[in-house]
């Protein structure tokens, strides 16, 4: 299979949004401050994913603006989507 035919089957898994892209900047704060942010790792060990990366950030939004980004999300709407599961394994996840 040629790459022009792959990208072609690519295009009608996952085929481009039908809504345009909402500008999330509407829901943030024009105060923002990068200082406040803070990060916590965290230690994947004790689920047998030693190695592997995983941290949180706090102060990233404030609870107002979580409400306003969630709304823009659920006011967009969702579909379902292939997600990766794997060398060559796609799943359908349905929300």
């Amino acid at each position: 299979m040629g790459q022009g035919q792959s990208q072609n089957i690519l295009s009608r898994m996952n085929p481009p949004a039908e809504v345009p892209p909402v500008p999330v900047t509407s829901a943030l704060s024009p105060d923002f401050d990068p200082s406040t942010i803070t990060k916590e790792d965290l230690d994947l060990t004790p689920i047998s994913q030693q190695g592997k990366l995983a941290f949180l950030l706090h102060n990233v939004f404030t609870p107002e603006e979580c409400k306003a980004l969630i709304k823009i999300s659920e006011d967009t709407g969702y579909k379902p989507a292939f997600v990766q599961g794997g060398v060559g394994n796609q799943v359908l996840m349905k929300g």
